[in-house]
This record gives structure tokens, C-alpha cells and sequence, in this order.
């Protein structure tokens, strides 16, 4: 009898112990608050170690934070980068199988609006379950640090934005004081004539791009055009999907088509659907398709972002100087030989420091020679000795740059 009531002893204490371990990992646990795009505020534990995306821009993020390992579950649309194949799906983007995410056993859900609610309602309540629905490029940049932070990955995402938006900037600066911007209609379906209204995140990418959206009015995310609509007023300039509607559609040899000048004059350019249409880390890349269709010189330029706070030098969206020594001197900034020699890559040819003075030749045989300040050379002297085009950022304190083509 007494052995008996030791060992309930014992069991009881044993469940004590376990239940204030328990306890005890609660209340220390960390955890973070997401307010998703629709408004909803989602608290998400961390570590996260599995993640289920119901959305292809979704899983982009992911992957491209460093984050893919964490994916247990992606739907049959996700399609990019390399290796998300290897990932369990779950079904489509709308309709997946419950039953599958479910068996993903998820510590968190990142899924758009597009996904069914009668089966999100669900698993918003056994799941941390995040929205991303962004209106416009703002909104995917704040989507990016939102999942960066629901996963731990905070500099990573802030990494990220900040090359992104190295890209973003110069474009935005390059059309910022453009006259007469021309009017872009982005075809997402031709027959009805569907495009982009105002309110949809696509048309913020072709504002953004230098352009003008085709449709002006508030009338709809995806309004359909009449053909009398259309060739009453023309667009400037048409963009197409490839993957939707292929490389050469035979719809732009048919009417209302044939008739509008764009088409007639040759300003009808492909993209890659996924660029344009996908909220993900690749919309910067859309938004420069948007650009190298408004002004073909941008097809051949490479572009530049210096932070003159931060002192880094990135190409495009990526980090080529962490750190360049620059100063504003006599009302010009003077930079280091190393970030002259990276702007200039493909057309120096040689660079010889002559006493206080450097002696640049190029490819094509001009030279040019430069007074050192502090043994930095003028950036905007050089720049433009090249035909190169300068753009300053006074908001973000950058200098953006454009090579000639």
C-alpha cells in the first residue's frame, strides 16, 4: 500500500514538473505580431521551422531570404527559383488539398486572397495564418520584411529590400521629371480584353516604370475594354504576356488590333508573366521591362545607386562596394580609384595616378585627366566626360547613375 501511494506520489510530481516546464516555455517562448494585408493581426512563434506557401510569390520570398529548408509545402504554380520542385506540394493556389497542409504539420501559412475562404477561415484558427495582398511595389517591400520578421530572418529581408530598392530608386529618378509619359496597356487576357485599373498592384509597377496606366479610371483591378473602347483611345505603348499568350500572338494581326498605331509602328513589346504579375522579390525586374519599353536606351545601360550616407556602390540590385570612401568637396563628390574603376568596367582602359593629378584612358582611345582632392577623384567630372547620365536623390541621399549604352 505504501508502495502504491509513492508511486502516485511520484506520477504526481512527475506531472507537476512537466506541466511548470510547460508553463515555463510559454511564457518564455518568443514570439512576434504580423498585421497581414488585410488588416489582421497574427501572432507567430518563433522559431519558425515549417512553412506551407500558398502562394508563388510567397515561396519567392522565402527562397530568396535563405529560407527555402523551412518550405514543407508550395502549390503546382510555384515554379521558380531552381530547386522549389523538390518541395511537397499541396495542390493549386485556390483550391489545394486541406488535407495536405494539414499533414505538413505548419508553423506558419503565407497564402493571397486568391486562396479559398471557406478553407482559410479554418486554418486561421489552428495556424498562424499570414495574408500578403500588396496595392502597389511599397507593399511588396513591406511584405518581404513582414515574412522576413515572422521568420526570424530580419536582416536578411532588410538586406534584401535595400537591393531592391537600389534598382527601384534610379528608375524612379531616371522618369521622375519625364514629360508626356506614355500610356501603357498591359494585356492580361485578349479576348475579352482584359487589363490593369488603378487599383491593382501591376499598374503601380507601370506608374513606377515611367509610364502612364492604360485605364485612369477607378473602374476595377482587372476592367474589360470593348474594342470600340480601344480604338477610340489608342495606347501608346501595349505590353503582352509570353507565357499566357506566347511569343508571336496571332491576336495582334486581327482586329480591334491591327487598326492601333502601336501596333502598326512596332511599340508592342513581350514579357515574362511571372515578372509583372508575381508581388514577389522579382517585381523590380517587371518594372524594369516596364522602363526598357518606354526608353530603349535602357536596354544597354547598367545602373548605379550610391548611398552617399551609407557609402555603398550597388549594380543594378546587387552589392558591388560594401563600402566607398566619398566626400562632398567643393560642392562636388569626390570618390575612391576603386569606385571609379567599377563604374567604368568595359570602357577604361587604363587608370595612372601622375603626382596630385590621374590620367584616365579609354577603350576608345580619349583620355582624360582629373585633379585628386584628398586622393579622391571627381565622380560627376568623369561620369560625364563619358555621357554618362547623373541623377541625385535628395529624399534618400543617393547619386544614381546610368552607363551609355
Amino acid at each position: 500500500m505504501f508502495k502504491r501511494f509513492l508511486r502516485v506520489i511520484s506520477a504526481g510530481l512527475v506531472l507537476l514538473t512537466f506541466i511548470s516546464v510547460s508553463l515555463a516555455y510559454a511564457n518564455t517562448q518568443r514570439s512576434v505580431v504580423i498585421i497581414d494585408d488585410i488588416g489582421r493581426k497574427v501572432r507567430v512563434n518563433l522559431p519558425v521551422q515549417r512553412i506551407v506557401s500558398i502562394a508563388p510569390s510567397a515561396t519567392e520570398i522565402v527562397f530568396a531570404l535563405g529560407a527555402q529548408n523551412l518550405l514543407v509545402g508550395r502549390t503546382d504554380f510555384c515554379n521558380y527559383p531552381k530547386g522549389v520542385s523538390k518541395i511537397p506540394s499541396i495542390g493549386g493556389a485556390v483550391n489545394p488539398s486541406p488535407e495536405r497542409i494539414i499533414a505538413s504539420r505548419p508553423q506558419l501559412i503565407l497564402t493571397t486572397r486568391m486562396f479559398s475562404k471557406a478553407m482559410a477561415e479554418p486554418l486561421m484558427r489552428a495556424y498562424p495564418l499570414v495574408v500578403l495582398e500588396p496595392q502597389n511595389v511599397e507593399g511588396v517591400l513591406k511584405n518581404i520584411l513582414n515574412v522576413g520578421k515572422a521568420i526570424d530572418r530580419v536582416k536578411e529581408s532588410r538586406e534584401l529590400v535595400a537591393s531592391l530598392n537600389a534598382f527601384r530608386r534610379p528608375i524612379r529618378s531616371y522618369f521622375k521629371d519625364a514629360k508626356n509619359k506614355p500610356t501603357v496597356l498591359v494585356l492580361v487576357w485578349h479576348d475579352p480584353l482584359i487589363t490593369v485599373g488603378p487599383g491593382s498592384f501591376i499598374a503601380s509597377v507601370v506608374e513606377e516604370g515611367g509610364g502612364l496606366n492604360y485605364i485612369r479610371k477607378d473602374i476595377g483591378a482587372y476592367p474589360i475594354v470593348s474594342p470600340e473602347a480601344l480604338l477610340h483611345e489608342e495606347p501608346d505603348i501595349i505590353l503582352y504576356p509570353t507565357k499566357s499568350m506566347g511569343i508571336d500572338p496571332s491576336f495582334l494581326r486581327e482586329s480591334p488590333f491591327k487598326h492601333l498605331k502601336a501596333v502598326k509602328e512596332g511599340r508592342v513589346f513581350p514579357f515574362d508573366d511571372d515578372l509583372l504579375f508575381r508581388p514577389g522579390p522579382r517585381v523590380i525586374q517587371g518594372m524594369l521591362e516596364v522602363s526598357k519599353a518606354i526608353d530603349p536606351v535602357l536596354k544597354k545601360s547598367r545602373i548605379f545607386s550610391l548611398s552617399t550616407l551609407e557609402g555603398k556602390l550597388y549594380q543594378d540590385n546587387l552589392l558591388v562596394l560594401p563600402r566607398v570612401s566619398l566626400k562632398n568637396l567643393r560642392g562636388r563628390f569626390h570618390v575612391t580609384r576603386e569606385a571609379i574603376e567599377v563604374l567604368l568596367n568595359g570602357y577604361l582602359k587604363e587608370l595612372k595616378i601622375i603626382g596630385s593629378s590621374t590620367q584616365i584612358t579609354f577603350k576608345d582611345g580619349r583620355f582624360l585627366t582629373v585633379s585628386m582632392v584628398e586622393g579622391l577623384l571627381p565622380l560627376r567630372r568623369i561620369l560625364e566626360f563619358m555621357d554618362f547620365k547623373l541623377f541625385w536623390d535628395n529624399e534618400f541621399k543617393e547619386v544614381h547613375i546610368f552607363s551609355k549604352p
